[in-house]
């Protein structure tokens, strides 16, 4: 017997299975607004290289001049001279018979006299007249020059050794699987279908390659039979030399000391300009030093003009250089109050040498085995960066 409605048909007596549903078709897809690093290595004129070792190993070799700064590490009594050992200062190799030093916390100065002890342990100081003033831990002592006199003989021979960094690729592969039936149906937004998904995946790898360009803590590979997995170190673990911790907010004189160790040196490879990139706390202290700083002076007759608030910083320029700042949105967690500093000269994106089916740097082909009934799209991507002179980059973050 039939379902008979007596009256108004009013919208409690729809079959609910009947009615239409009122669905956007414009799928919202919600990710970080942007990744910077990785974006600037692949998209811009920044060139790659290609890595040609079969073991995905890549290796550059650094060096740097001899030291010329050395350092007390402990009290050094006063006397006509001043007898260092590689427990009282630090840089104790560079010193070479007859080097003139400045002793700077007293404006003093002497020559290497003499190196004794078993192998040269002992390296004393004499002064060019008088007697030296005591020296207290944490005085520098500074290289200015070598004492000869003429018709002399031949100085012994002083170099650094050039230090030798390596690190390995990461391969990144990405499969994207949709049986003939998923493509056949609709649905009611967009953004399922096969290339929807394949372009949704890319998306994903790139933040994943990102985070792994500045997170990966170590670098080595692994085996299984023939066959070898590589992976290589992000930016973090490189920085060593320029790491500065703060407390608290960011403050602007903690920032400046931050800048100017970055800009201290420079080489082959380097420059003045720095980017510096930031997670959104450090770069609202950021904001706020600049904010702070902003004065009225004078209030205009038609203050509607005022619609806006705030101070959007984009670089810090200093007497050595300038850093740009670039607010990094993968920065999250502990990372959000983390900024590193990089020179744009300094870092670049390696990839492996391309194979017979094409590049390796980044591909996208049909992997669909024959016979089956559906689509396989793989994603594949063969990377890893190299920072060149780490000193010249720093990392900058709240403790």
């Amino acid at each position: 017997m039939p379902d008979i409605i007596t009256g108004v048909r009013g919208t409690d007596a729809i079959v609910s299975t009947n009615v239409m549903p009122d669905i956007d078709r414009k799928l919202l897809m919600i990710g970080a607004y942007q990744y910077p690093l990785s974006s600037w290595l692949f998209l811009s004129k920044k060139k790659s290289s290609p890595v040609k070792s079969a073991y995905a190993k890549y290796e550059h070799f650094e060096k740097e001049p001899l030291p010329h700064l050395l350092q007390a590490q402990a009290a050094i009594t006063a006397s006509t001279t001043l007898t260092l050992t590689s427990s009282n200062v630090d840089n104790f190799d560079a010193l070479n018979l007859g080097d003139w030093v400045h002793v700077e916390d007293n404006g003093q100065m002497g020559y290497v006299s003499s190196i004794t002890g078993g192998g040269g342990s002992d390296k004393v100081i004499t002064r060019d007249s008088g007697s030296f003033s005591s020296v207290v831990s944490g005085g520098y002592f500074r290289v200015i020059g070598n004492r000869n006199f003429e018709y002399g003989g031949r100085n012994t021979a002083k170099t650094v050794k050039e230090v030798n960094y390596y690190n390995y690729l990461n391969i990144f592969k990405y499969n994207i699987n949709t049986s003939g039936r998923f493509q056949a149906g609709e649905f009611y937004t967009d953004g399922q279908s096969h290339d929807d998904l394949v372009n949704e995946r890319l998306k994903e790898a790139r933040g994943e390659i990102e985070r792994y360009f500045w997170f990966a803590p170590s670098r080595g590979y692994a085996s299984s039979g023939n066959e070898r997995t590589t992976w290589g170190y992000g930016v973090e673990p490189r920085i060593t030399t320029n790491v500065s911790p703060y407390t608290g907010a960011l403050t602007e004189d903690v920032l400046r000391a931050h800048f100017k160790k970055c800009f201290r040196k420079t080489g082959t490879l380097g420059s003045n300009h720095k980017i510096h990139f930031a997670g959104e706390d450090q770069m609202e202290d950021i904001e706020k030093i600049t904010a702070d700083k902003i004065q009225l002076v004078q209030t205009p007759a038609n203050t509607a003009i005022f619609k806006e608030m705030g101070a959007e910083v984009k670089s810090f320029r200093m007497f050595s250089g300038i850093a740009s700042f670039v607010w990094n949105p993968i920065f999250d967690g502990k990372y959000t109050k983390y900024g590193f500093t990089i020179d744009e000269d300094t870092i670049f994106l390696r990839h492996m040498n391309n194979d017979k089916i094409g590049s390796r740097k980044f591909r996208m082909r049909d992997t669909t085995p024959s016979g089956y009934d559906g689509k396989e799209t793989e994603l594949l991507f063969d990377v890893g960066i190299d920072l060149y002179g780490e000193m010249m980059s720093g990392k900058l973050y709240g403790a």
